[in-house]
């Protein structure tokens, strides 16, 4: 009746590797935002900015 303990460990797993992707994908959208109110205050930031869009 009672679930397997052995879950447990697993479930919370889970739910920790969900957290940490939605705190990732939170964190690459606040740079985003950052990198469009800074767009065009140095060429070169601006060149490696699109490098770096275009390998992700």
């Amino acid at each position: 009746m009672d679930k397997d303990p052995r879950s447990a460990p697993e479930d919370a797993d889970l739910v920790w590797r969900r957290q940490l992707r939605d705190r990732r994908t939170n964190d690459v959208v606040e740079l985003l935002a950052r990198r469009r109110e800074l767009a065009g205050l140095n060429p070169w930031a601006d060149l490696v900015s699109e490098g770096v869009a275009w390998t992700a």
